[in-house]
């Protein structure tokens, strides 16, 4: 399933430079959450919990590049597409 996403909350400089304040991305079944960059960079976001309020989805988790381990992150589902 494709999304519109927000980056909400991070714990690390390294992914607020990293990854923009809004991107598009892919949830996968099994709790994977693939973020494509426009420049076609691609980060994983290991979701641990998925948060429902009233009117967000909320997942957070660890985010890592292909190489390193970014922190932990909280992104918000702004739209399906």
């Amino acid at each position: 399933m494709k999304v519109l996403c927000k980056l909400r909350e991070t714990n690390t400089e390294a992914a607020k430079e990293k990854i923009p304040s809004y991107f598009e991305g892919e949830i996968q079944g099994n709790g994977i959450f693939t973020i494509t960059l426009t420049d076609g960079k691609k980060y994983i976001l290991d979701s641990k919990n998925t948060l429902f309020t009233s009117d967000k989805l909320l997942l957070e988790g660890h985010i890592a590049d292909e190489q390193e381990f970014l922190g932990r992150a909280v992104v918000e589902i702004c739209a399906f597409i």
